[in-house]
């Protein structure tokens, strides 16, 4: 279906037009990054962010690591070593487990049982398209 132009919310193409011209519109509302461009810099990306959400990143914060230190802790491979991950199943801190499927719709829980029972080493990315 995306082929076609199609997902859940309408036509994509439509859909990725109107948030490209909102952000040409109204900068100061809408940041827009390419997923190419953080990947070359990362650490630049984050200091735009902060920056339009208010919160200026200090030359001592800089200076002192923070940016890449942010930058390691949301990295892929930081976050596929987190227990979440690992287990499926959160801590809370109060003792409590809840399992990763909390979380989710009953359906797509029920989509990512059958991923991870058949061992998909990246569970349902490909069936997030709705049936028409």
């Amino acid at each position: 279906m995306l082929c076609e132009g199609v997902i859940e919310f309408g036509p994509y193409w439509d859909h990725v037009l109107g948030v490209l011209n909102a952000a040409l519109e109204s900068p100061d509302k809408i940041l827009f990054f390419k997923y190419e461009e953080i990947k070359r810099d990362l650490e630049g990306h984050m200091k735009k962010l902060a920056e339009f959400m208010g919160v200026s990143i200090s030359v001592q914060e800089e200076e002192s690591g923070m940016v890449k230190k942010i930058a390691e802790f949301c990295s892929f491979e930081n976050l596929k070593s987190l227990e979440i991950n690992k287990t499926g199943d959160h801590r809370a801190d109060n003792g409590i487990v809840v399992p990763n499927q909390a979380f989710f719709s009953k359906r797509r829980s029920q989509r990512l049982e059958v991923s991870l029972d058949r061992g998909d080493e990246r569970p349902d990315r490909s069936n997030h398209q709705r049936q028409v």
